[in-house]
């Protein structure tokens, strides 16, 4: 049934447009395996029509249109989909699963340490390292939160990572003894 909506004028109506009354009649739904997995699942026929292939979820559907390879997480050992083009950009040709994996297993290699990492470049920032234990107390005025003490030079060259030459300091005695000896940053800042 179709009714018309629009401006009635002395002449009549004026630019009918018309509008649609929907019956409340349910839609009829059509029994249809998916074609990735086989399960039965309910569509409408347009929906049908419209499509050669129909799927009962997106999951089966992204399954069904790439043309992906199940692998094991290298690190959990969970199942995943990647592409061919996928695995062929991988730079140690392993699959992960996520970022917190990859970083698990790239932080239990050992040609990712030290002067193996690719971002080593002269071992001069690996002080505080070197430290490791000794770096739980301020040296001079005795500070216990490890999270805040730095590793100081003592004979000011940080190339110089022997454990004789560092020190552990908190923030405010590295800087006193820095602005003191009038070296460093505060050198700069007086000329």
């Amino acid at each position: 049934m179709v009714e018309y909506a629009g401006l009635w004028s002395r002449c009549g109506l004026i630019n009918p447009a018309p509008v649609r009354i929907w019956s409340l009649t349910p839609f009829k739904y059509m029994k249809i395996d998916c074609t990735y997995c086989g399960r039965e699942t309910n569509k409408k026929p347009s929906r049908i029509k419209k499509r050669k292939n129909c799927f009962c979820s997106s999951e089966c559907f992204y399954k069904f249109s790439t043309k992906s390879i199940e692998v094991l997480c290298e690190s959990c050992g969970d199942k995943i989909l990647r592409t061919p083009n996928q695995i062929a950009k991988s730079k140690s040709g392993k699959s992960f699963c996520s970022r917190s994996c990859t970083a698990s297993w790239n932080n239990q290699q050992e040609w990712r340490t030290g002067s193996n990492h690719p971002n080593w470049v002269d071992g001069s920032s690996s002080a505080r390292g070197i430290l490791g234990d000794r770096l739980n107390e301020c040296n001079r005025c005795g500070l216990k939160d490890s999270r805040i003490l730095q590793a100081h030079h003592i004979d000011r060259n940080r190339a110089n990572n022997d454990i004789n030459n560092l020190e552990a300091l908190c923030p405010n005695c590295h800087v006193l003894d820095h602005y003191l000896n009038k070296d460093g940053l505060y050198n700069r800042i007086r000329k």
